[in-house]
């Protein structure tokens, strides 16, 4: 459903090959045991091989990309592939984030195509075919970790700051999880509907609690520099005055090129020049000064580093 890193309490794991780490939340297991316990366990099979073959189809792409995946994590409300590709380009995240929705939407092509040419596959594959359906349309929902709204911060971080457009992204699904919300309460009245209690508060809690990897305090990490590099990293310099806001700094990143920052004073004099790895190691409170006072504390831990 989503490639990122996310935390949750798992029983089960597994490593496979290629170093990928498997693990399933605790609350899967509890799900499978309730759906054979109320006779639906060919639903959970049917949603559980729909997720999982989502998520190898983000897991190939990336990979073919030359992403490194580390950790696939399945848990109640889907599954997520951990790796060093949170800063990826727009266009390869474009890639990634469609692979999994677009498989599920062929497949369930192709099951009702065999259906017209065998209809009593029909009784057999329904159910199948109608998880795919199902995760394929959540998936595409614009909001943000699910592969909509990666899609979404993709295009919009061609334009504009990845920080305002993950904000927009953020503002995006509190409003469609306050819809759900919305939709689950009515549902008390016409007919109980679970799913929508459970997509309300995925997507409120993906609203007010913002995704490490994603919001603009992430700098692109030494792993994912390390992995582009190998294909050749253009550098980049970008000359910024002294007394603008340290922010800028963070605005001017990008993860198609390492930077490095020529800060210039009034008379546009270079006064110190830093590198994108320099102002990583730099805290984050600092940020909320002036980029020549960034420059002076960076130049500081270059020194003790040196010795």
């Amino acid at each position: 459903m989503s490639e990122k890193s996310t935390k949750s309490a798992s029983v089960g794991e597994s490593e496979a090959k290629g170093g990928l780490s498997v693990k399933i939340s605790l609350l899967v297991y509890l799900i499978a045991l309730a759906s054979i316990i109320l006779g639906k366990f060919d639903k959970f099979v049917s949603y559980f091989v729909a997720i999982v073959l989502h998520e190898i189809a983000h897991a190939a792409v990336a990979n073919r990309l030359g992403y490194r995946l580390g950790e696939f994590r399945l848990m109640p409300y889907g599954a997520a592939l951990i790796g060093v590709f949170d800063g990826a380009s727009p266009r390869d995240e474009r890639k990634i984030a469609v692979a999994g929705p677009l498989l599920n939407v062929v497949l369930a092509i192709v099951f009702a195509a065999v259906w017209w040419l065998v209809p009593a596959m029909q009784y057999f594959t329904e159910d199948f075919a109608l998880a795919n359906v199902t995760i394929a349309a959540t998936n595409v929902l614009p909001v943000y970790p699910l592969d909509g709204g990666r899609l979404a911060l993709a295009f919009a971080s061609e334009k504009t700051p990845r920080e305002r457009a993950y904000k927009k992204l953020r503002i995006i699904g509190f409003i469609v999880g306050a819809v759900f919300a919305a939709a689950f309460v009515l549902s008390l009245f016409y007919g109980l509907n679970p799913t929508f209690a459970t997509m309300s508060a995925f997507m409120l809690f993906s609203a007010f609690v913002p995704d490490k990897h994603c919001a603009y305090k992430r700098l692109y990490g030494l792993a994912y520099r390390a992995e582009k590099s190998k294909k050749g990293l253009p550098l980049r310099t970008v000359v910024i005055a002294a007394n603008a806001p340290a922010r800028s700094l963070l605005r001017s990143l990008n993860c198609e090129y390492y930077t490095e920052f020529r800060v210039v004073d009034g008379a546009f004099e270079t006064v110190a020049v830093i590198t994108e790895t320099e102002l990583e190691r730099v805290d984050g409170k600092s940020l909320s000064g002036t980029v020549g006072e960034v420059a002076r504390l960076a130049l500081k831990k270059r020194a003790v580093i040196k010795k």
